[in-house]
């Protein structure tokens, strides 16, 4: 197979990434698994990559290709800290999820799909900002997205508690712990997830990604 079309058929990837505003930023979170084909091959994975000083990304899908992106946009980054000036050229989160977006479609109009799909989260001019972008080009925004399994199973518990409280008004212990329960479901139900997250919060202070953890978990249900 010709190396440019090796994504035509992807190898080892990851599952879901989860992203949910809260009053003040922005969180993302993931498992840290990379699958190969269905052999759950590499547990110490960190599928969330901070960009900048204000901006991570996540992503579902072939590894490789992720790692590939992650690289080009710290280019990005560099290239901006050796070109600014005394007043910051940091690009906003919206600038780099534009970028992945149009990324993305230039890939696939290539016949050379980048296999993942893409959350881009962070927080710029006092306001959180997420994201998304899949490998067909499409992108949109939102207050919480999730992708891979995540998408059919945990959307529904961060639509509810988005209808019992908007982003703007949910406080951050409560967002973590629904990112956990959507983890915990996950975890049950997907079987390309285990037992070891991350989760990354964006504000104005910056980026901060967890160390790996697990969570509680009961199996002692009559019919098991």
């Amino acid at each position: 197979m010709d190396s440019r079309q090796h994504t035509t058929d992807p190898i080892v990837t990851g599952s879901f990434v989860i992203g949910l505003k809260y009053n003040g930023g922005v969180l993302l979170g993931a498992d840290c698994l990379a699958s190969y084909g269905s052999l759950a091959r590499f547990r110490e994975i960190e599928r969330l990559k901070a960009i900048g000083k204000h901006t991570v990304i996540g992503a579902s899908g072939e590894y490789s290709d992720f790692q590939f992106l992650t690289r080009k946009l710290e280019e990005i980054d560099r290239q901006d800290s050796f070109t600014g000036s005394a007043i910051t050229t940091e690009k906003s989160p919206s600038a780099f999820h534009s970028y992945v977006s149009r990324l993305m479609y230039n890939k696939r109009n290539k016949f050379d799909p980048l296999y993942n799909s893409v959350l881009v989260a962070g927080y710029s001019d006092g306001s959180a900002f997420l994201g998304m972008a899949d490998h067909h080009g499409t992108s949109f925004v939102d207050d919480a997205i999730a992708t891979g399994f995540g998408n059919h199973l945990a959307m529904p518990l961060l639509r509810k508690i988005l209808e019992e409280r908007p982003a703007s008004t949910l406080p951050y212990e409560d967002a973590v712990e629904v990112m956990k329960t959507c983890f915990r479901v996950l975890f049950y139900r997907d079987g390309r997830t285990m037992n070891k997250f991350q989760i990354a919060r964006v504000n104005a202070d910056g980026t901060d990604i967890s160390e790996s953890f697990s969570l509680d978990t009961e199996w002692q249900f009559r019919g098991f």
